[in-house]
């Protein structure tokens, strides 16, 4: 039966039989539930897709016991996921996706990016429940949000907060402070090579140019978040290699198609200036 399923996704929902089939609708129920407070969120939780992520977050746990845990965790992150996928709507002036009108289309350039806000911290939220720091700080890594430490953490925005999501200011992630096995374990020497992007200075004089730049293109769109425009890792690449062209700005990583062409125009003549 097996051999005769072309796609991967199914293959795997029938390697994993009933138990992962009744996990994938349990997580879809809580997707619905969660987003349930505002109507566009839920028309975009609501609008399906094949849940890769939260798929992904099963199999990851495969022979764990931590069965609510890791619902929580497949719900967090397909959260993230609807999130980017309202603000990069946003970003592109999209009138539709998976055929229907986006939250962009149908309420506009505010309510999209409140939509895709709410989407984010809706998946922190869900995420601590679970109690376990590390995790927030694995999807932290990847977003804007910093979780609280202590035996309950928590996600919260402070006023700052608030102006960075906005795009209003530009910002800077901390963690919080390591442990001493923490530490032990970040110096020992790692066997992977590092690129020729991680070897390279960053110019601090060009990354300041890049994020003053970013941050009025953020504004221009409407204040959306300014991590949208393109992440602080991608501004970090340009100031190390430092592309002369269009051409050479594509080929690093976290410029997709349409980014290119709206946005590194600029930011090839940013980097460029004397």
């Amino acid at each position: 039966m097996i051999g005769t399923l072309t796609d991967p996704f199914d293959a795997i929902l029938e390697l994993g039989g009933e138990p992962l089939r009744e996990a994938m609708a349990a997580v879809e129920t809580r997707l619905r539930e969660i987003t349930a407070v505002e109507r566009h969120a839920l028309a975009t939780v609501a609008a399906g897709g094949k849940r890769l992520r939260p798929l992904l977050v099963f199999v990851a746990g495969l022979g764990s016991d931590a069965h609510v845990a890791l619902s929580r965790a497949a719900a967090a992150v397909e959260l993230i996921h609807s999130a980017t996928l309202v603000h990069d709507d946003v970003l592109d002036d999209a009138p539709l996706r998976r055929g229907r009108k986006t939250v962009f289309a149908a309420a506009g350039r505010s309510a999209a990016t409140a939509t895709g806000d709410l989407l984010f911290s809706s998946a922190f939220a869900e995420l601590a429940q679970n109690g376990a720091i590390a995790q927030l700080r694995a999807l932290g890594k990847r977003c804007v949000l910093v979780s609280s430490g202590g035996q309950y953490p928590m996600v919260t925005l402070t006023k700052r907060g608030e102006e960075v999501m906005k795009g209003r200011v530009d910002y800077q992630l901390r963690w919080p402070q390591r442990s001493s096995s923490e530490k032990a374990t970040a110096r020992r020497p790692k066997t992977k090579e590092a690129s020729l992007e991680e070897m390279l200075p960053v110019d601090a004089a060009i990354l300041e140019r890049l994020r003053k730049l970013r941050l009025d293109l953020a504004r221009e769109q409407g204040n959306v978040p300014a991590y949208i425009i393109f992440p602080d890792e991608t501004l970090r690449a340009f100031a190390r290699l430092k592309p002369a062209s269009v051409e050479a700005g594509r080929k690093i990583r976290g410029v997709g198609e349409v980014k290119a062409r709206k946005y590194l125009p600029a930011f090839i003549e940013a980097i460029n200036a004397p």
